[in-house]
């Protein structure tokens, strides 16, 4: 496990991570879920690692089938649940959905290429005028941040960080405190930075808002229903989001940044998008799944996506995602038409046991590889 933040935390951390031995958990009849008993092993191995109100909706696809499971924990109990309609903050899943409307921008004719730098479609010039392309935004090789400088939030708090960071602010930090940390293109640096300017430039070159080019890209041709970046819409059908250590805290605004992190969905909407990608990562849009750069032993970089290489049977394309009252992953591997979708409500900042999260679903996607 990571070492703690801070010291003086040390004790309050160790204090809110001691849970309650949970009883043997109720599992009652799933229906036609055809969850294997290793699978449900798993899931509620880690489930009994969170407190009480966690919620975990999974789904796990091999080819056209799609098996969905949900559970909750209430006191020392745990119950399986539907969940595949609620909503949950995806955090950075969001960048694999705004690393496809790159490629659709580029398909519809409103981008020339992967390869076009971004500053003509920007209102300022850029300090230093670096030449960053979409592929460098797209790939974590711009060398940009993770976030803004000119950010004055605070990325490790769950008190919602980015809600007053706006376009006049992302405007100023362009113009007058870019840095570039690395040779463009010559490292990998992931930055939420970068990956909200994608979202912000393709808007701008479209002459529509971060939303409007969701729905019409993947909402609306792949059938979603309760996918958007527009909380209010989607008010009755929350989880509620909780802190590290399962105390109620504030939804994420990502507001200018939205394309790095400001998606809402279920993972009966992203079993629609993964159906969508079985078929087009294998086709017309295969670019999406290749590899962009190699980041080390344990990664490659695609657009968006990242490609796993550790820990899996074989690679395949990942990313996880996380905000103060949010926790997620979804792992595909197109060839094989498999997938798992795991959202939660389990605070990612602060919180030492996270990445349990991202281990299940290594493990599950290794049961169906």
């Amino acid at each position: 496990m990571r070492t703690l933040f801070y010291l003086s935390l040390s004790l309050c951390l160790t204090a809110c991570f001691q849970q309650k031995k949970i009883s043997q958990a109720k599992l009652p009849a799933q229906g036609p879920s055809q969850f294997t008993s290793e699978q449900q092993n798993l899931i509620t191995q880690v489930a009994r690692e969170f407190p009480e109100g966690t919620h975990l909706s999974i789904c796990l696809m091999k080819g056209s089938e799609k098996e969905f499971i949900g559970v909750v924990r209430e006191g020392d109990l745990l119950s399986w649940r539907n969940l595949k309609a609620r909503v949950f903050e995806i955090g950075s899943i969001s960048k694999v959905l705004t690393s496809h409307m790159l490629v659709s921008s580029i398909r519809k004719g409103y981008v020339d290429s992967l390869r076009q730098p971004i500053a003509a479609f920007l209102p300022v010039k850029m300090a230093e005028q670096p030449p960053i392309t979409f592929w460098h935004l797209a790939s974590h090789t711009a060398g940009l941040p993770t976030v803004p400088t000119n950010y004055t939030g605070n990325i490790f708090t769950y008190k919602n960080p980015y809600r007053k960071y706006d376009e006049v602010k992302l405007l100023s930090y362009l113009q007058k405190g870019l840095e570039i940390d690395s040779t463009v293109g010559g490292q990998y640096r992931y930055s939420n930075a970068g990956m909200g300017l994608l979202g912000y430039t393709l808007a701008r070159a479209r002459n529509v808002s971060y939303e409007s080019m969701l729905q019409a890209d993947i909402v609306g041709p792949l059938g979603l229903t309760r996918t958007t970046t527009q909380r209010d819409r989607l008010e009755p059908f929350l989880v509620p989001p909780q802190n590290f250590n399962g105390k109620p805290t504030s939804h994420w605004d990502m507001g200018i940044l939205a394309g790095a992190g400001g998606i809402l969905s279920t993972t009966e909407d992203l079993s629609k998008y993964v159906t969508w990608a079985f078929q087009r990562l294998l086709g017309a849009d295969k670019v999406m799944g290749e590899r962009t750069f190699s980041i080390g032993e344990r990664y490659d970089m695609a657009l968006g996506w990242h490609i796993a290489k550790h820990t899996v049977k074989t690679p395949i394309l990942w990313h996880n995602g996380g905000t103060g009252g949010f926790k997620s992953a979804m792992g595909i591997h197109p060839e094989k038409k498999v997938a798992v979708i795991i959202l939660t409500n389990i605070g990612a900042t602060f919180n030492e046991k996270k990445g349990l999260i991202d281990d299940l679903s290594f493990d599950l996607m290794n049961t169906l590889l």
